[in-house]
């Protein structure tokens, strides 16, 4: 492994980044629907928000963990990070 100057120095921070990242998701999980609930006063459609919030990644375990069977995790892990950039950054023309 291959060790920089200021890769301890930087391990508090990315473990704070890490927490966020952790903590914006759970609020968005459980958060949502709640203010569906709040907002509608319908079980229904509360319930329906929770699928829509996790259908994506029942999605996503479906078939990458078939692909990080066959491929190897860390193969699997860099491609999807690849997409996950070219669908996040801007499109210049």
């Amino acid at each position: 492994m291959i060790h920089s100057p200021g890769s301890i120095a930087d391990l508090p921070r990315t473990y704070l980044m890490r927490a966020t990242d952790a903590l914006a998701s759970a609020t968005a999980t459980y958060a949502i629907p709640l203010l569906v609930l709040v907002t509608t006063g319908s079980t229904a459609l509360t319930g329906l928000a929770f699928l829509l919030e996790w259908a994506p990644r029942l999605a996503a375990f479906s078939f990458a963990g078939p692909m990080a069977d066959r491929w190897g995790a860390d193969r699997v892990f860099r491609t999807s990070n690849l997409v996950r950039t070219a669908a996040v950054a801007p499109r210049t023309r």
